[in-house]
């Protein structure tokens, strides 16, 4: 008897197969309009995924890390393990989190947690590459000035401007 009822089953899942196969979409049909909105938004995801995604946050880690002021390469490494395991932790709360939120809800908020870290990122980096090239030109102006005194230009300027009286 249950063997009547599996071959019924498989003689089933044959012709639905046959069917699908007979039902085969052509490339105009994944263009129409029935289908252009769904695959506007899949290709978007994608695009988001990819351009705005971890990987090259994680590639370019001790890069960044090293730029923004982290002494050594194997300290920079170490803050990147760091952004591992932070990733890895936060997946895990986002599979807890995905049913009860929505993938949608939950896409929301993480690009926008995203994006406020990346410009919080910038402005900081942004801020240290200046702070860097203010020090740099008052250290050459500084060695220019102590110069002009070491090659006998004692102005009362030029004396002034190293700190002198």
């Amino acid at each position: 008897m249950a063997a009547a009822d599996i071959s019924d089953e498989f003689n089933a899942l044959r012709a639905d197969v046959a069917q699908e196969a007979r039902q085969r979409a052509g490339l105009s049909e994944l263009f129409s309009h029935r289908l252009r909105r769904p695959l506007v938004i899949g290709i978007g995801l994608a695009m988001f995924q990819q351009i705005t995604g971890i990987n090259t946050v994680i590639y370019f880690a001790p890069t960044i890390f090293q730029t923004a002021g982290l002494s050594s390469a194997a300290t920079a490494v170490l803050a990147t393990a760091g952004v591992g395991a932070v990733n890895v932790i936060m997946t895990l709360v986002s599979i807890r989190l995905i049913d009860g939120l929505g993938r949608r809800a939950l896409l929301f908020w993480s690009l926008g947690g995203m994006s406020a870290t990346l410009i919080l990122l910038s402005t900081f980096l942004a801020i240290n590459s200046l702070r860097m090239e203010i020090f740099t030109q008052f250290s050459l102006t500084l060695i220019d000035r102590r110069a002009d005194v070491t090659a006998g230009d004692c102005s009362a300027s030029t004396f002034a401007s190293i700190g002198g009286r």
